[in-house]
């Protein structure tokens, strides 16, 4: 007798064809490969930005032959109030009552909010919510990064709120924000983390530990079974460095071209290519002068022969965007989790540069998958880039001690566990 069909309603933040980014990625990969799986039935649904809907419309269907939905994304960042309808009888609830979900996958509650997740517990009573913690959004209200505003780490709020990063917020505020999180946390099954750093983080703010399962992202079909690369053909790449991702503060570009600028000085041939949005954080800062984008600006002035601004990507391109670089390079100022960008390097062979601490230090083994720095620091970035630079071998011989990517099957494994859902897929053991 067969078994029954498992249906999983996979939730996200955005969807990567309109908002890039690696949770978005991450999400929508674990959907393709659930609808691979025998026995299973998955939708996606990504929030989205409101100009993606008509008037009255809160829920679209994006693509009808992957079974991709857009939400009407909130813009409350601080106690996140979804901005779709939620009343009994309007398009989510029937379309959650039509679904009757026996899972439900959330990826981040920026954009989709929280109530929206409190009716599918009152909708859905049977389904078994998961939430994948791609970040401290929960614990940390400025940015989900536990960075205060001078750079310094934190453990998160205390019981007065946060009054150096957010000094306009009162007591109060901080605590409806709290109560909601708490809501939150109260109807979640379990907790998916892809970092031991991030599941560490919340057990010490009290979540249980054997809520909280390590199960790392899936990569998209694209990106596996790469062929390898010749280190041969590919040696005069070592002296090219590539960035991939979001421009912004927290992510660390400055000092990265700080530190090639630094390179340059010590007349060390040396290449960055530079594939994120970096016009986008110059057109948007420079009119307010920005410090961040001002002093980026600068940087680039002062490296226009050594700088390529490529501009966005999508992820499907990676496998040829990294074949042009012989290093990829971290330079975040925030612990982050466990980033895709690393296992993208990993599964187009390339080694990282990336600082000694957070899910970086944890998903890259220094001297095997690439080399650390001390964290931001331009100065010691720098020395490992004329390391590398002025030493070939060292990128030859990584390319033997590099670490195969975890296999799909093992990290859709770890999520059909944690799900409850036993498939009779037989690659899946």
């Amino acid at each position: 007798m067969a078994s029954p069909l498992q249906t999983v309603l996979v939730i996200s933040h955005g969807h990567p064809s309109i908002r890039p980014g690696g949770g978005e990625n991450a999400a929508f990969a674990l959907h393709q490969e659930l609808r691979s799986c025998k026995g299973v039935h998955s939708i996606f649904l990504a929030a989205a930005p409101s100009d993606y809907f008509s008037k009255d419309q809160d829920l679209i269907c994006y693509d009808f032959e992957s079974e991709d939905w857009l939400v009407k994304a909130t813009v409350d960042g601080w106690t996140f109030q979804s901005a779709c309808s939620l009343f009994i009888g309007d398009s989510l609830h029937q379309f959650v009552q039509r679904l009757q979900p026996d899972v439900v996958s959330v990826h981040q509650i920026m954009h989709v909010g929280i109530d929206l997740i409190l009716k599918l517990r009152e909708w859905c009573p049977q389904a078994r919510i998961v939430y994948t913690l791609h970040e401290f959004l929960l614990i940390c209200p400025s940015n989900g990064q536990l960075r205060n505003s001078e750079g310094v780490h934190c453990c998160g709020p205390v019981s007065t709120g946060c009054p150096q990063c957010l000094p306009t917020k009162t007591s109060d505020q901080h605590l409806l924000r709290q109560l909601r999180i708490q809501m939150l946390l109260e109807v979640i099954d379990h907790f998916i983390s892809p970092s031991f750093v991030v599941r560490d983080k919340f057990v010490e703010r009290g979540i249980q530990r054997h809520k909280i399962s390590i199960v790392p992202n899936l990569l998209p079909e694209q990106l596996r079974s790469l062929s390898p690369i010749s280190s041969a053909q590919d040696e005069e790449l070592t002296t090219v460095f590539g960035f991939f991702g979001n421009c912004t503060e927290p992510k660390g570009l400055d000092l990265l071209l700080e530190a090639l600028l630094q390179l340059v000085h010590l007349q060390l041939n040396a290449k960055l290519i530079v594939h994120g949005p970096v016009q986008a954080v110059l057109e948007q800062g420079l009119p307010r002068n920005d410090p961040y984008a001002m002093k980026l600006k600068e940087l680039l002035v002062c490296l226009e022969e050594n700088v390529v601004l490529a501009g966005p990507y999508q992820q499907q391109e990676l496998p040829s965007l990294m074949q042009e670089v012989g290093w990829v390079v971290m330079a975040s100022r925030w612990l982050e989790n466990a980033p895709v960008v690393i296992q993208e390097a990993l599964a187009c062979r390339r080694p990282l540069l990336v600082p000694a601490f957070g899910g970086m230090a944890e998903h890259v083994r220094n001297g095997l998958d690439g080399l650390h720095f001390a964290p931001e620091s331009a100065s010691s970035l720098r020395d490992v880039m004329a390391q590398v630079c002025s030493n070939p071998e060292i990128w030859i011989d990584m390319m033997d001690t590099l670490a195969q990517p975890l296999s799909t099957e093992t990290a859709l494994k770890g999520h059909l566990d944690v799900f409850g859902i036993k498939t009779s897929n037989s690659q899946i053991t």
